[in-house]
């Protein structure tokens, strides 16, 4: 996961989006994980990409959660964000201004979603298939 960072770093995109993996039902790697005992919930309101649902073989589910969040903080900071943000490329400030939108709108549900539990809405907004229960 350093080597990720490492790597971002070199190319210097705007943002690198780090992420754990998450493997889909029907895919090869969910099979693997099944059979190697790696998937730990099973809940599909969780296949967000941003949840940690699985271990690995040699980190849990919390550490890699962590490690992202590592990254994460590694990359994004408020030096990027005003690079990004006083660019003299005009697409190059509005992605970074809508990033900041979009980050705030997900601020506001988490919290919205926070103060009302009993709603049981998910930020997710995937839906499960008919035949993943099956």
């Amino acid at each position: 996961m350093q080597r990720q960072l490492e790597f971002a770093k070199v190319l210097d995109p705007d943002y690198p989006a780090f992420h754990p993996l998450t493997p889909f039902p029907g895919t090869a790697i969910y099979d693997e994980a099944v059979q190697k005992g790696w998937l730990e919930i099973k809940d599909f309101d969780y296949f967000d990409l941003n949840t940690p649902i699985m271990r690995s073989e040699t980190l849990s589910r919390e550490e890699i959660e962590q490690e992202i969040i590592r990254l994460n903080k590694s990359y994004v900071s408020l030096k990027w964000f005003l690079r990004g943000v006083l660019s003299t490329t005009k697409y190059r400030r509005n992605m970074y201004v809508w990033w900041l939108l979009v980050m705030m709108r997900i601020f506001a549900a988490s919290m919205v979603r926070f103060q009302n539990p009993l709603t049981g809405t998910r930020y997710t907004g995937l839906i499960e298939p008919a035949w993943y229960r099956t």
